[in-house]
């Protein structure tokens, strides 16, 4: 604690602690009494010196100078700003440059690398037929390994299934159409094993495809050629599982009994859909129209639709009761004769599609349908569609030629005028052609 020092009148210094300030103390002295004074107080804190004014106010000269360095130093700074955002946007230039041709070239990269189809291994231990055809399921032209698949097919039959059940795990619709029916074509017995899992394929006609003719080769063969295949529980089943997240369709599809004819109340919720405003709707109608009705002249409109995905699924959905095994059984029938004029009229439409159709998606559906008619009667229009422009309809109008006897189809090639063929499937499946004929004319002689 501090002290406080004063001085008694005798002359003696007392220092006492500042907590008895203005009290009495004793003078140790003298004796004599003396009140102890306040300590000093503390000295005010000096103020701060003034600056003196400069000598002489700056000149006009000077002030001039200043504004100059300024306006320099202002240009250095505006220049080194700019110089680095250049070198800053070229740096970023180069590296977007260097981002986008890495991708470029990893895409590239994987495009060469890509594979399609089987893993065939040495072709040698494949049967002599089928030499000229599997390259082709390689190739990376879809519709190339679609021709291949049905050229495989037909020349081997069941020899090749699970080769040929190894194209169903393509992306191209187009080849898992053409595996599905060639698989469901010559092997019946073995095929339901790869078509179990398309059910729940993403695009529609596929699905519905698989349920057709999975359907197909799980009904007696008398039975499957009948054309309204539901009025079988199979085909129900298998619809139902395909429509997938489909809810209303399934619900009235499970309200229908298999065994009863549909009657007026299917007809008037079928005419509901067709007319639907969705595309995707009026698809799922021609599927289900096939499903519960067969053939029916509902399909006529949605042959016609404006939206391709529903000319898609309409020519897909008939192709079942368009198929050859169907016709035949048809003939056999003493009630047949209506429903084959019936299938001929939806073939002819069918048909309408290969020439006006702008979709060569379409186009090509149409000629897979008309291909697999077998009709002498469809031999002229097969005939044009070899003069179309898509190689693969080409293909398909031969293929369809070469199911029909040698001299009809030579006869409707020769009313459609000859061209030069230069694609080597067309080419091939037409050197078939001739040479069945030339064979039947050595025979005769």
């Amino acid at each position: 604690m501090a002290k406080i020092q004063f001085k008694c009148p005798c002359g003696k210094v007392l220092s006492v602690d500042e907590q008895h300030a203005g009290k009495l103390a004793k003078c140790p002295g003298c004796g004599k009494g003396i009140r102890v004074p306040q300590p000093p107080k503390p000295p005010p804190p000096e103020e701060p010196k003034a600056k003196k004014p400069s000598g002489e106010p700056t000149s006009l000269a000077n002030a001039y100078g200043a504004a100059m360095l300024a306006r320099a130093r202002t240009k250095r700074v505006k220049a080194a700003l700019a110089h680095y955002e250049t070198k800053s946007r070229k740096r970023t230039v180069l590296i977007v440059i260097s981002v986008v041709s890495a991708l470029i070239l990893s895409f590239v990269t994987y495009k060469l690398l890509e594979s399609f189809g089987p893993n065939l291994g040495p072709l040698g231990r494949y049967p002599a037929e089928a030499q000229d055809f599997l390259n082709g399921l390689n190739k990376r032209d879809p519709a190339v390994r679609a021709a291949a698949t049905w050229e495989v097919a037909d020349a081997c039959g069941d020899q090749l299934t699970s080769t040929l059940a190894e194209m169903l795990n393509e992306n191209e619709s187009l080849v898992k159409l053409v595996t599905i029916r060639a698989l469901g074509r010559i092997d019946r017995r073995g095929a339901a094993q790869y078509l179990e899992p398309l059910l729940k394929d993403d695009g529609l006609d596929v699905r519905m495809t698989a349920a057709f003719v999975l359907t197909r080769c799980e009904t007696a063969a008398e039975d499957a050629g009948k054309g309204n295949l539901f009025r079988t529980p199979a085909l129900s089943a298998n619809v139902g599982r395909a429509l997938g997240e489909e809810r209303e369709w399934r619900s009235w599809l499970d309200g229908m009994s298999p065994e009863e004819v549909p009657g007026d109340d299917v007809a008037a919720f079928l005419d509901g859909k067709i007319r639907d405003r969705r595309a995707a709707t009026r698809a799922l109608a021609a599927w289900m129209t096939a499903a519960t009705l067969g053939p029916d002249q509902r399909m006529l409109p949605l042959l016609r639709d404006p939206e391709p995905a529903v000319r898609l699924s309409a020519i897909n959905a008939l192709q079942p009761f368009l198929a050859a095994d169907t016709f035949e059984h048809l003939t056999k029938k003493t009630e047949g004769e209506q429903e084959i004029r019936l299938r001929i009229v939806l073939l002819q439409h069918v048909a309408l599609r290969i020439q006006d159709d702008p979709e060569p998606e379409v186009r090509r559906a149409a000629a897979l349908a008309l291909a697999s008619s077998g009709q002498a009667a469809m031999a002229g229009l097969l005939a044009r569609g070899l003069h179309d422009d898509d190689w693969f309809i080409r293909f398909a109008a031969a293929k369809g030629l070469s199911a029909l006897d040698a001299p009809t189809a030579l006869n409707a090639i020769g009313e459609a005028g000859e061209r030069k063929e230069e694609n080597e499937w067309v080419r091939r499946v037409l050197d078939r052609i001739q040479k069945v004929t030339a064979e039947e004319d050595t025979e005769a002689e």
